[in-house]
């Protein structure tokens, strides 16, 4: 993350209403650390706050991911089973169920997008691990390669990344 001059975190909010645009920017003008811009090109961190995630909302979040690679937090009422490694492709760093995204949430997972961190819901994480064994198993056990075959420094990086240090700034 580059923050502005101020060392402010710059977050843009894409929101689908009104309601939750100024619900989720009033959240978020309680910290003196962070500042709403207008526009993502600014931004440190975006929040995507669609009504629901269709077809259109993937289709711009996958444009918008082309162009830029600003961290992204996603307020969400569901999110399908097929569409999940799809926003993580798209730089969703964070993942909050609507009905569970309370300001202290939200801000939480702003700053750890920020910091180079992610927030996600056990049940996608669990998913996440599964499809990395999966990968694993599937390319490179084939070629006699595993986790063993990883060097002392690699370990301990992998390591500091799980405890959520970034690669920039260190812990959120």
């Amino acid at each position: 993350m580059k923050p502005a001059d101020s060392g402010r975190v710059r977050v843009a909010v894409q929101a689908a209403d009104p309601i939750s645009h100024a619900g989720l920017t009033g959240c978020l003008r309680r910290r003196r650390d962070l500042v709403v811009v207008p526009a993502t090109r600014d931004a440190d961190v975006v929040i995507r706050a669609p009504t629901r995630l269709s077809a259109g909302v993937l289709a711009d979040m996958r444009e918008a991911a082309k162009r830029d690679p600003t961290p992204v937090v996603l307020v969400v009422d569901e999110i399908g089973e097929a569409d999940r490694l799809t926003v993580l492709a798209c730089h969703v760093v964070a993942i909050l169920p609507r009905a569970a995204a309370t300001g202290e949430r939200l801000l939480h997972s702003v700053l750890a997008a920020a910091f180079c961190g992610g927030v996600l819901p056990p049940d996608l994480l669990g998913e996440l691990l599964k499809h990395v064994a999966a990968l694993q198993s599937e390319i490179r056990a084939p070629h006699g390669l595993d986790s063993a075959s990883l060097s002392a420094r690699e370990i301990d990086v992998l390591r500091l990344l799980a405890e959520g240090y970034g690669h920039r700034r260190g812990r959120p």
